[in-house]
């Protein structure tokens, strides 16, 4: 176990220290800019290192990553009791006793959910892969072992829908921008910024710019003598008309994340 004074724990924490300082002064700004962008650099910074963690975690034995929670904590690597939420699966008991604190974390944790991501349909999507995921790692925690109607009832159409319900209820409430995380055809640019765009050559915006340039020329090429003057006519009102293009239709592309900033309520 690491001392606090001892050669491998100071050199460990000087280590760390050194990656968030140049993190919180490199690291590009994201979306979140308030308080100040040099907070969410260095809580980037922390991310990065929490993901560098977990990925040397992945290559270690269950019992030596239980063991290596000592150096954080003497009183770390004592297994737990576990209870058991697939017993008795039709008795009235073994529902009652499944109302415990994960209810409520199951309710208030998809409210804030709800709060950040803001779009119903990604909401539901999150909440059926959740449970998908509790069942694919019932080998790892036995506590993730449920009756079917904990699964379905209490957690996907119980708390989950309850909490994303008043979620997105009180973004309404408070006219909270609202994201859009899919491809709907509500979502419609006039101008179709280049902004976002995948690419500047993309096939709706180049038909768009072919279109413009044109009428363009038709209107600057010199008229033939020969020609009638209904022609004439005609091809004056199309220059003096405004061009009419598909960028009407170009559907938004969230190529920049900055659209849905959460600062810009």
């Amino acid at each position: 176990m690491y001392a606090e004074d001892s050669v491998d724990f100071v050199g460990s924490v000087a280590a760390v220290s050194m990656f968030l300082i140049f993190g919180t002064l490199q690291f590009p700004d994201g979306l979140l800019v308030r308080p100040t962008p040099i907070f969410w650099r260095f809580i980037k910074g922390c991310s990065v290192l929490y993901l560098v963690l977990l990925v040397f975690l992945l290559f270690q034995d269950l019992d030596d990553v239980r063991r290596g929670l000592r150096y954080i904590d003497p009183n770390l690597g004592k297994p737990l009791p576990e209870k058991s939420y697939a017993q008795n699966c039709h008795s009235f008991s073994t529902l009652a006793g499944s109302m415990d604190v994960f209810v409520l974390a199951h309710f208030f944790g998809w409210l804030v959910k709800a709060l950040i991501i803001r779009d119903a349909r990604l909401l539901w999507i999150l909440s059926v892969l959740f449970e998908w995921m509790e069942i694919s790692l019932r080998h790892i925690l036995p506590n993730f072992w449920e009756c079917w109607w904990d699964h379905l009832i209490l957690d996907v159409f119980g708390c989950n829908l309850l909490g994303m319900y008043l979620g997105l209820a009180l973004c309404r409430r408070f006219q909270m921008k609202e994201y859009f995380w899919h491809d709907d055809d509500s979502l419609v640019s006039a101008s179709c910024p280049q902004s976002s765009l995948p690419s500047p050559t993309s096939s709706s915006c180049r038909d768009a710019r072919e279109e413009e340039i044109e009428p363009n020329v038709a209107s600057n090429m010199p008229s033939s003598p020969s020609s009638c003057p209904e022609n004439e006519l005609r091809s004056r009102k199309r220059s003096a008309s405004p061009v009419r293009s598909r960028r009407s239709g170009c559907r938004v592309v969230p190529g920049s994340l900055r659209q849905f900033a959460p600062y810009e309520w």
